[in-house]
């Protein structure tokens, strides 16, 4: 009994344990069976306590059973209470299933969360290590390319520094050479003035010599003044042979020159009428064909069109004759009346035919007649114009003819008067051989005359040419001086001219470097624009960035959320799991059991918050980084703003540098301005010291004149007079005293020339008034002498006078017209009316020149 019963709680714990296995996990299962243990121990315990009992105390049946049913009915109460407590078990078991599942898919959620989150980082992160990367060597290319810019620009600077100091040298070096040659210009002029006043006083001292040897060369004026007149008109002779020479080589090279053109003429139009003869002929046979040509093609039309319009004729008057025979053949058919009709009709159409063909007779006669006429005025216009060509033709062959006929009477022409210009020349030299014939022969009476005269002068001529050779060195010394400043003056203005050259030059390529710096900076700015575009996708990519982070934070907020719900969650399942120990205090072990789960999933819950934790701070370190990398970014930025800055500097810089150029080339325009000024005032110097020879040399030629005029046997009176002031004249005139004008300081070109020095002689005479006015302008001429300005007035006027005195000279001034004409510049009426005067003055019985009245007029009034 007792071993079936022990069975059958046995099975039934068994049923009960695995019921709960089924439901329970293997922790409640374990626990339950330590609890059925510890039931059966309880039971085997009080069945052996029974047995023992039964055993030591024989009783009854009755007892027994009483115990029995005592015993099933505490086991039926043991039964109820676990399969109570089963159930409460079951239910927390499910309700610890249901939180752990919830939990594990909550786990499974965070987790893939996590992974999203950290692939979305990680590519995040790949992504901004690649846009880093790129912008980081873009910036390091970019950072080179300025470094070498930079070098490039400090390169170009230290290059315009250097070309600024060169400039800067140069401007130096030009002052100091301006302010050289002005020092030797002002040291020339000082120069010139000491010769002027060495000049003025030399010829002081001539004068009062000229005034010792007036005596001496009295005597020698009359031998001189034949002398003089047969070298004149030796000269004269030699002067219209050489232009007549000249006139004649001028002719035959003319004359060949035009022989030449003429043969190139004459070959150019027989070649061009060839030409124009062969075109001729050419078109006139293209001409021919042409028309022959037309003319057939116009008659195979005309033929052809003919034939056609015959044929077509003859057919209309075949159908119409066959329309015609088979009307009379049904006209036979017929009775008498409709014969006649039919004839009638027949006699109808016939007369129409008639009549059609009139009218296109008429109108063939009418086309025919229009095409005549046109044909006619076709003929005279090609009438016409064939006149037209005709009378061209006449015309140029008329202008050729005038031409050649022009060539040929312009070849007489030049033959004419080369043949006269020869007969002029030979005739000349004729003369000229004559005069020197007889020039040489008195030349012979004389020398032997003149070599007793030579002996006194030549103590004279040794001490005046000593001084006049003294001079003339000093002159040539300042004309060597004056040539070797003027050739170092040109030589600094080539090495100036260079100089500037090269300037320009480097200026050009300066402006070349500010053109490619130009087009770097224009480089630098798209550059600048690109990077502030980067900046702005850069600021866009960190937005984007911190709106994901956002996105993130809210996430974990809402995580936190969950979590705090799961907190209340587990805070609930804990007022849940106090009620059960309220009601299970049995239950001890399962609720600590239960803690221990509690603990380790608050222990994993911590976890988990720290792992959130650390992925928060991961992420706020990334968030740091990332803004310390915006911040690196906002840096660059900034520095590269500051290098833009600095560029720009630079530019300015290079702009005020530019303008300095400009205004350096201003200054070098003023240079060269300077530089034109100075070479035209040489310019101008070389003219004045040219114009300085030249009236030397007049002056030269003047006075070897002067020395050889001898005067008139008229003059032997006033001679024997001496120097006597004031001689009375027949015309109660006031006495004259002669007067030339001033020779220059300069050497004799021959050994047996005359001294160019000599005093002017005496055989024009001049008041003494007049002869204080001749000093004056002497003096003046001597403070004058470079150029001979004419635009004064006190030259005007003393020329006024000058010309008025010879004016009213006697016959005896014939021999100085030319040289005060060249020495005073006068005009060819004013000299025509001196020789006038002169020539009335030598004749008998001439006409009075007409001299102008009043205060027009250049002669001076007698006192009478």
């Amino acid at each position: 009994m007792f071993a079936k019963l022990k069975k059958r709680i046995q099975d039934e714990g068994g049923t009960v344990s695995d019921g709960e296995k089924s439901f329970s996990s293997p922790s409640s299962s374990h626990t339950t069976q330590r609890r059925n243990s510890g039931m059966s121990d309880t039971g085997q315990e009080s069945a052996n306590e029974e047995t023992s009992s039964m055993v030591t105390s024989p009783g009854g049946k009755n007892d027994v059973s009483d115990l029995l049913v005592k015993r099933t009915e505490q086991c039926r109460k043991l039964e109820t209470k676990i399969s109570e407590y089963a159930a409460v078990i079951k239910d927390k078991t499910k309700t610890i299933e249901k939180l752990e599942l919830h939990l594990e898919k909550q786990q499974d959620l965070s987790a893939k969360k996590c992974e999203e989150l950290n692939e979305e980082y990680q590519r995040s992160r790949v992504k901004l290590l690649e846009d880093h990367k790129a912008a980081l060597s873009l910036k390091e290319k970019e950072k080179e390319k300025l470094l070498e810019e930079l070098k490039k620009a400090e390169e170009f600077k230290n290059k315009y520094f250097k070309k600024e100091e060169e400039s800067d040298e140069l401007e130096g070096l030009t002052t100091q050479e301006m302010a050289k040659i002005k020092h030797m210009l002002l040291l020339a002029q000082e120069e010139l003035s000491k010769c002027r006043t060495e000049l003025a006083s030399s010829t002081e001292q001539l004068t009062a010599a000229n005034q010792k040897s007036q005596d001496m060369t009295n005597d020698l004026e009359t031998l001189q003044e034949k002398q003089s007149n047969i070298e004149k008109e030796s000269l004269r002779l030699k002067e219209e042979n050489e232009e007549l020479s000249r006139m004649v080589k001028g002719l035959t090279n003319e004359k060949s020159v035009f022989e030449k053109r003429l043969d190139e003429l004459n070959i150019e139009l027989t070649s061009k009428t060839n030409q124009l003869s062969k075109t001729c002929g050419d078109l006139t046979e293209l001409e021919n064909e042409y028309k022959t040509y037309q003319r057939n093609s116009d008659h195979l039309q005309n033929k052809s069109s003919k034939l056609i319009d015959e044929k077509d004729d003859h057919i209309k008057e075949l159908q119409d004759r066959i329309k015609m025979v088979e009307q009379r053949l049904h006209a036979q058919d017929l009775s008498g009346d409709d014969r006649l009709l039919a004839l009638e009709t027949e006699r109808d159409g016939l007369e129409l035919k008639l009549s059609e063909t009139r009218q296109q007779l008429t109108e063939i006669k009418s086309t025919w007649s229009d095409k005549i006429t046109h044909l006619e005025e076709q003929i005279s216009h090609l009438n016409a114009k064939i006149i037209e060509d005709n009378e061209e033709m006449i015309s140029k062959d008329k202008m050729a003819d005038s031409m050649r006929e022009n060539f040929h009477k312009q070849m007489e022409n030049l033959r004419g008067k080369l043949e006269d210009a020869e007969k002029r020349a030979l005739e000349n030299y004729e003369l000229v051989q004559q005069n020197e014939q007889i020039y040489e022969k008195q030349k012979d009476e004389k020398e032997a005359e003149l070599s007793k005269l030579r002996l006194q002068m030549v103590d004279m001529e040794t001490h005046l040419r000593g001084k006049i050779t003294s001079l003339e060195s000093q002159l040539l010394e300042v004309e060597t001086s004056s040539k070797t400043e003027i050739s170092e003056l040109k030589h600094k203005l080539n090495q100036l001219t260079e100089k500037e050259e090269i300037y320009l030059t480097n200026q050009l390529k300066a402006d070349e470097d500010l053109r490619s710096l130009e087009t770097d900076v224009t480089k630098l700015q798209k550059e600048i624009s690109e990077l502030t575009d980067e900046r702005s996708q850069l600021k866009q990519i960190v937005e984007e960035k911190t709106k994901k982070e956002q996105d993130l934070v809210q996430k974990c907020s809402t995580l936190e959320k969950e979590m705090i719900s799961l907190q209340d969650e587990i805070k609930s399942t804990e007022h849940i799991k106090q009620q059960t120990e309220i009601r299970l205090l049995d239950s001890d072990k399962d609720k600590g059991e239960l803690m221990l789960r509690n603990a380790e999933l608050s222990q994993q819950l911590e976890k988990q918050r720290q792992l959130t934790l650390e992925k928060q701070n991961e992420l706020a370190s990334e968030l740091d980084n990332k803004q310390t990398q915006v911040d690196d970014l906002n840096q660059h930025n900034l520095q590269l703003q500051q290098q833009i800055n600095k560029h720009e500097n630079k530019l300015e810089d290079l702009e005020s540098v530019r303008s300095q150029s400009a205004v350096d080339l201003g200054r070098a325009n003023d240079l060269e301005k300077v530089v034109t000024d100075l070479q035209d005032q040489l310019t101008d110097k070389n003219r004045a010291l040219k114009k300085q020879e030249q009236t030397l040399k007049d002056l030269r030629q003047t006075l070897q004149r002067e020395l050889k005029v001898q005067s008139l046997p008229n003059d032997d009176s006033d001679r024997s007079r001496g120097n006597s002031p004031l001689p009375v004249r027949k015309n109660n005139k006031p006495a004259q005293i002669e007067v030339k004008p001033m020779p220059p300081v300069s050497a004799s070109k021959s050994s047996n020339q005359q001294p160019s020095h000599m005093p002017p002689p005496s055989g024009i005479l001049m008041s003494q008034e007049d002869f204080d006015r001749v000093g004056a302008f002497a003096g003046y001429v001597k403070d004058k002498t470079p150029g001979f300005p004419e635009r004064e007035v006190n030259l005007q006027y003393l020329k006024h006078v000058v010309l008025k005195f010879m004016l009213s000279r006697e016959s005896e001034a014939i021999q100085l017209v030319k040289a005060i004409s060249v020495l005073l510049h006068f005009s060819t009426e004013e000299q025509r009316l001196v020789q006038q005067t002169l020539d009335w003055k030598m004749s008998w019985f001439g006409a009075k020149p007409a001299a102008g009245k009043g205060q027009l007029s250049k002669i001076i009034p007698p006192s009478y």
